[in-house]
């Protein structure tokens, strides 16, 4: 009997010895709960990761207008979306040799165009997350200093770009009218998903000069954050004219070259 219990015995021994000591901490390899109330090292928060810029280009296209000028509308491209910003005369890229002489900005896109004595300059550039345009009238009296001689006709944000994008069903569909001393405006207005069409008829009484005249413009473009730009074709008398015009619209009130009209019936 007493041989049996020996080996059980050791057995017993053996196990004793290989638990852990519980008041030997290093034995325990789990790590201890923090008591109540203690303070934890503060997790470094994750940097900001940079948006990235937007891409941009240009089309420039150029037709023949009346009596022979050439007439340039300039649509700008910023992520796949095109947007009617600029037009002049006969616009084309700027080479290294006028990108000096005009102090076009390095890296910005642009373009110069002249016609019977007067020319423009536009740049566009990247700002962060917007689209700057600028443009400059000059002739062969303009000062030397062009880096002033610039001024910001548009910013256009990518936030709007992709508001833009996201537009859905129709916004407007109606006219808006307005006068003041020398102009009545009416205009038939249609937005669609962001897309702009309109036909605008403008009629001049201006009675302090004796000039009265009616003209027609047909305009196509995007409403951009409050901003509609819009390619126009102007026929007035017998000439026709095309352009780029920047609109105001609060969806309730449109602006056209500073005359504010308002929602009429068709």
């Amino acid at each position: 009997m007493i041989a049996r219990l020996v080996p059980f015995a050791v057995f017993i021994l053996m196990m004793g010895c290989a638990q852990p000591d519980a008041a030997d901490p290093s034995a325990n390899h789990t790590d201890p709960t923090p008591e109540a109330g203690s303070q934890t090292e503060p997790q470094p928060e994750a940097p900001e990761v940079a948006a990235d810029p937007p891409e941009i280009a240009w089309i420039i296209d150029t037709a023949e207008g009346t009596y022979g000028m050439p007439e340039s509308t300039v649509y700008a491209s910023i992520n796949g979306v095109r947007i009617p910003v600029f037009a002049g005369p006969g616009l084309v890229d700027m080479t290294p040799e006028q990108r000096e002489q005009y102090a076009a900005p390095e890296g910005a896109l642009a373009a110069a165009g002249f016609w019977g004595g007067a020319g423009k300059n536009i740049l566009m550039f990247v700002e962060g997350q917007e689209v700057v345009a600028q443009e400059a009238y000059w002739d062969t009296q303009s000062p030397a200093e062009w880096a002033s001689s610039y001024q910001e006709i548009a910013r256009l944000s990518v936030a709007s770009v992709e508001a833009f994008r996201d537009q859905q069903g129709p916004i407007f569909n109606g006219c808006f009218e307005g006068s003041d001393e020398t102009r009545t405006l009416k205009i038939d207005l249609d937005v669609h998903l962001g897309n702009v069409v309109g036909e605008l008829q403008t009629t001049i009484h201006d009675e302090a000069n004796g000039y009265y005249t009616s003209a027609s413009t047909s305009a196509a473009g995007v409403l951009l954050d409050g901003s509609v730009y819009v390619e126009v074709f102007i026929r007035i008398e017998l000439d026709e004219q095309r352009s780029v015009e920047i609109w105001s619209w609060d969806g309730e009130q449109l602006t056209i070259d500073g005359l504010a009209l308002t929602a009429c019936s068709v």
